[in-house]
């Protein structure tokens, strides 16, 4: 399934309502929920700027956010763990140069979800916990995960419903 952008998500469940929505998606999902850039300090001041870059890369960066990908193998692949890489081999395809080919890897157990980081250069994070490479972590759903540049929300497919329901506003 190809990823959509976050407001795609929340327009069909407010058409087509919670109950098709639920029955719909059912994967995992990784939200991109922020990039990282060039922090300037400002002198005497409590904040700092991000400065875009007017190159290629960040442009394709910026196009990102906000994106939902699941996390799921294609229809016709092979069991086994889904892989998330910036290949178009893995299974959850992320075109961005600071993930790897083979970044990490997400695996369905009893209890949840588990990531593993494949040894990536750039690492794989869950809030401010760096995963040491071939270490699986139980997720649940809500954690924020760090790979590359970039930032994701992870959901299961209960926490996701859940989100976009909040989003969604009263109906």
């Amino acid at each position: 399934m190809p990823a959509q952008y976050l407001d795609e998500y929340i327009r069909e469940f407010k058409r087509d309502g919670e109950a098709t929505f639920k029955g719909r998606y059912g994967n995992p999902v990784l939200i991109v929920t922020s990039a990282a850039g060039e922090l300037r300090d400002k002198k005497d001041a409590d904040e700092a700027t991000v400065m875009a870059s007017s190159s290629g890369w960040r442009m394709q960066e910026l196009s990102l956010l906000n994106r939902v990908f699941p996390v799921a193998k294609g229809t016709f692949a092979l069991p086994g763990p889904i892989t998330l890489g910036r290949s178009d081999a893995s299974d959850v395809s992320i075109p961005e140069e600071s993930i790897s080919k083979r970044h990490c890897i997400f695996e369905i157990v009893a209890d949840g979800v588990q990531v593993t980081d494949c040894g990536s250069t750039n690492g794989t994070s869950i809030g401010a916990t760096s995963l040491p490479p071939n270490a699986p972590h139980l997720l649940n759903g809500g954690e924020v995960l760090t790979m590359g540049n970039f930032s994701f929300l992870f959901h299961t497919a209960p926490s996701f419903l859940a989100y976009v329901r909040q989003l969604s506003g009263p109906r």
